[in-house]
């Protein structure tokens, strides 16, 4: 069927940022209702309530509600065929702020696997590299933890060693 075009560099979601968070949101939900199969009208509306999220952290009830509409638009967007690469990356963003570290990382990989321009795989390769030592670390030390909450002192002191020898900072 038909699809909507998307400008170039992004100029309705810049514009977006700077507008007012009552009008923008409801043009890409009427953008996503008339082309329902649209990753990238899901994307644009996910942009926007992410963005929105950022936007109001300082009041933190308005911040999570656009968060959890931001979760919902990117779910849809990622649900589709035509995806872009970008929606992987994105959401990646978003689980980041989130503090959602693996399942960031399982999207700045889904981008890679997608993304062929160097350009664009140059920053998500870095990101990636450390959230895995980020990884890493987190299951050597829960380990530890484990270990020592089990009894278990010795091994729990031989995880921690090995966490800090890993990572001396």
């Amino acid at each position: 069927g038909a699809q909507p075009w998307m400008l170039e560099g992004g100029d309705i979601i810049n514009d977006a940022n700077c507008s007012n968070y009552q009008s923008t949101p409801r043009y890409f939900m009427d953008m996503t209702a008339l082309f329902p199969e649209c990753a990238v009208c899901a994307l644009n509306l996910a942009l926007v309530y992410h963005d929105a999220s950022l936007t109001f952290k300082v009041d933190p009830e308005t911040a999570a509600a656009y968060a959890e509409k931001a979760f919902a638009a990117y779910r849809h967007a990622l649900s589709m065929e035509d995806t872009p690469a970008e929606a992987y990356s994105n959401y990646g963003y978003f689980l980041l702020e989130q503090e959602n570290y693996d399942k960031a990382l399982a999207h700045f990989e889904a981008f890679l696997e997608r993304e062929s321009d160097s350009t664009a795989r140059s920053q998500i390769e870095k990101i990636v590299t450390r959230l895995r030592d980020i990884t890493a670390s987190d299951v050597l030390f829960k380990e530890a933890f484990d270990y020592i909450a089990m009894g278990n002192e010795e091994h729990g002191i031989e995880r921690a060693e090995e966490l800090i020898h890993e990572h001396p900072d």
